[in-house]
């Protein structure tokens, strides 16, 4: 299977638009994020960090999580949802390429609130970059609030986008919820609480 996917060209119709993806599916890299960027220095010099992503596509940001922060263990969960088709088997494929033989990841393809309940770990940091539906994101957090490690960190991405990521959030944490850092909007649209 790693062969396939180190040098990939692939075709998918996804809603009546081909995709073709052309070369290695390492070229790509993330964009930075701003509540990585803030865990970075916040967890300095930690090398035991215990870290979870929620929604997790093709493994970009996996990947950025993996280098900025060097965690002890990191857990990824995403549905991969069957109903994205052809799609989302390339996105679980690509985020295997992307971390296989990393020590301490773990993938689990599964629904977040189904995960967050039979998952019996604690994490310094949740990433959440799931479904951006305002009760999706809500419930994202509540599921995973509780795992958050006193003096951890729980943030995500697409604060501002239009599906109601801002309403969940402010919703649940008021006005502990950071979007700027020293005068400054959280690169990424990030937005981070700590707990």
């Amino acid at each position: 299977m790693t062969e396939v996917f180190k040098k990939v060209i692939l075709t998918s119709n996804v809603n009546g638009t081909v995709f073709k993806i052309e070369g290695d599916v390492t070229d790509v890299k993330a964009t930075p994020r701003g509540s990585i960027l803030f865990a970075k220095d916040h967890f300095k010099n930690r090398d035991d960090l215990a870290i979870a992503e929620i929604g997790v596509q093709c493994g970009l940001n996996a990947e950025y999580i993996w280098n900025e922060l060097h965690p002890k263990l990191l857990v990824l969960i995403d549905s991969w949802d069957a109903s994205g088709g052809q799609m989302n088997n390339l996105n679980f494929a690509e985020t295997w390429h992307r971390l296989h033989g990393k020590r301490e990841i773990i993938l689990i393809k599964g629904w977040s609130s189904d995960v967050s309940r039979i998952l019996g770990l604690q994490f310094d940091f949740i990433y959440i970059d799931g479904d951006h539906a305002e009760v999706m994101v809500r419930g994202d957090i509540l599921s995973w609030l509780p795992k958050v490690k006193s003096g951890g960190l729980i943030g995500g991405h697409d604060f501002d986008h239009p599906a109601g990521v801002a309403k969940a959030v402010n919703g649940v944490f008021g006005e502990r919820v950071i979007t700027r850092v020293n005068g400054s909007k959280l690169i990424g649209d990030d937005w981070m609480v700590l707990v």
